[in-house]
């Protein structure tokens, strides 16, 4: 009898384990996935690759929630507060997340061989401290500049052969205004209080070379020559009139219509400008695209979209695995070929859609040189903020180049008295 009792517990165990096996089996992990503004246009695709990748991956749920822009870098820090941090995100702040250390660092978990999947100028600005915080998603590009050849043959310039440096964009600026009284460069100046409508002086000095912080990030680095140079280069044109004056207050959009107003010959915006205007006006300005405008770096401007991983994840190699998926080859293609962006992995620019061998129209040009690109990218500093200190560091410097453009100190005072901002700022860390 008491051989018969203990076969039947040994049954009901092995039974109760089996249960407790199948339940654990049957358990899927949770990964919560936060996009910035992509749902309405994109959530038939968001939702399909989410399938596809729960069907390759039948334990793991994939959670998705879209956070209009405005609102994600304080719901991402609301979440932090309250410990429930989405794993896999696409944020703002990078530099606030990464000095409260609540981001997972990648080195730790990804190949080399995964890492060097993407453009390594863009890996770079997700790293802080030797940690990769993040993955590059999609971005802008190198965004080559926007020309009119027949501004350029009024002037007596041949029509093409555009600027591709930012002496030269200077250099041409002048004989097109001299010659014609229309401006060559259309650019805005002087500016902090947007994202996106900042002046270009920080972003010039990065393509320029110009160090921002000192290697500790302690102190401002930026007083050199060349940026002494630079800005005096910029405060001559602008006080002279080769550069629009309301450039001091305008954003980048009435940069883009003083161009099709055919107030001048060029501007930085790239290929929006082409969607803007009717092909009318772009026929009458004979338009043309020409390469990226660069400084001695050789660099191009740009800014693109990452996603980072929450520290606290439960599921650290699966998040990563998810974010890779998430900014890989395939969806990447998917991506570009609804909307017009830039990819971060070198592959993708292999896809037959970057094949433009003889380009038709504006647009084609304009994908042609993005994609013979190979000078490499700087990344605006105001698009992925170095420092938690950045808004107040931004706007100090503006505060002194508006007064040197408007005649109130010098490009010399200019530069000192951002100099000292920037230090007294700094010294808070």
């Amino acid at each position: 009898m008491k051989r018969f009792r203990l076969t039947v517990i040994a049954a009901a165990l092995t039974m109760v384990l089996a249960f407790a096996g199948m339940s654990l089996a049957q358990e899927k992990i949770q990964i919560e996935f936060w996009t910035i503004s992509l749902a309405g246009p994109f959530t038939d695709w968001i939702e399909d690759f989410i399938a596809r990748y729960e069907a390759e991956h039948p334990n793991v749920e994939i959670v998705w929630v879209d956070v209009p822009g405005a609102d994600v870098a304080q719901k991402y820090l609301t979440a932090i507060s309250a410990g429930m941090a989405p794993d896999v995100a696409n944020v703002y702040g990078l530099a606030q997340l990464a000095e409260l250390d609540v981001l997972l660092d990648l080195n730790e978990y990804i190949s080399e061989e995964d890492k060097a999947a993407y453009f390594p100028d863009m890996i770079e600005p997700l790293t802080f401290n030797g940690k990769l915080l993040g993955l590059p998603w999609y971005g802008g590009g190198a965004a080559p500049i926007i020309y009119s050849r027949a501004v350029f043959e009024e002037a007596g310039l041949d029509p093409d052969s555009p600027p591709r440096t930012y002496a030269e964009a200077f250099e041409v600026s002048r004989k097109i205004k001299d010659a014609t009284g229309k401006y060559g460069l259309m650019t805005v100046l002087g500016q902090s209080h947007n994202k996106v409508d900042g002046g270009q002086e920080l972003d010039w000095f990065i393509q320029y070379g110009i160090p921002l912080f000192s290697e500790d990030g302690k102190r401002a680095a930026f007083n050199t020559p060349e940026a002494l140079e630079l800005l005096t280069e910029l405060y001559e044109l602008y006080s002279e009139g080769y550069l629009p004056q309301e450039a001091l207050t305008a954003v980048w959009s009435e940069a883009q219509q003083w161009y099709i107003a055919g107030r001048g010959a060029f501007t930085l915006t790239g290929p929006q400008i082409i969607n803007r205007a009717t092909p009318e006006v772009l026929e009458a300005l004979d338009t043309a695209v020409g390469y990226p405008i660069v400084g001695p770096t050789g660099q191009a401007l740009t800014s693109f979209q990452y996603v980072v991983i929450s520290g606290d994840t439960k599921y650290p190699e699966q998040a990563l695995d998810f974010a890779l998926y998430v900014t890989g080859t395939q969806l990447q293609i998917e991506l570009i070929e609804q909307v017009a962006v830039f990819p971060s992995r070198p592959d993708v620019l292999e896809h037959p859609m970057f094949k433009v061998e003889s380009p038709q129209t504006l647009g084609e040009m304009a994908r042609k040189r993005q994609v013979e690109w190979d000078g490499g990218f700087a990344v605006s500093p105001t698009a992925i903020p170095p420092s938690t200190l950045w808004p107040e560091l931004a706007q100090a410097f503006a505060r002194e180049t508006q007064r040197m453009y408007t005649g109130q100190i010098t490009p010399k005072e200019a530069l000192d008295n951002a100099e000292a901002a920037w230090n007294r700022i700094l010294s808070r860390q």
